[in-house]
């Protein structure tokens, strides 16, 4: 079986990093290995919440939750180390939410040539 696209979850994981290495919290080459070593973890978790019938509603929530709360936890990290891994959590759970939002534009694409058919 072929592997499905994912072009639009992973031009949209890339533009999360993207725009950290832009605002100079990561080198160029870090985001390139965590887009290489993080985003497939990313697209099987899920991946599996839509296999084992997670409505997309309920993971689009859940993921915006978690963004809302990296962003409260960033605001009140003090000091270098805190702040740091606070926008690592940020990071990670930014890009979770627009990989999320990729897959479900990838899916669009794939069930209208299906239906289409």
């Amino acid at each position: 079986m072929p592997r499905p696209s994912t072009k639009h979850a992973e031009a949209a994981a890339k533009a999360v990093f993207d725009r950290y290495v832009a605002d100079g919290h990561m080198k160029q080459h870090e985001a390139d290995a965590a887009l290489r070593g993080g985003l497939p973890d990313i697209l099987a978790a899920l991946a599996a919440q839509r296999i084992v019938g997670v409505p997309e509603e309920e993971t689009t929530a859940l993921l915006q939750a978690k963004v809302t709360a990296d962003r409260l936890l960033l605001a009140e990290a003090r000091g270098r180390r805190a702040r740091r891994h606070a926008r690592l959590g940020l990071m990670g759970a930014e890009v979770a939410l627009a990989a999320w939002d990729g897959i479900r534009r990838d899916l669009g694409e794939v069930l209208a040539t299906v239906t289409s058919r």
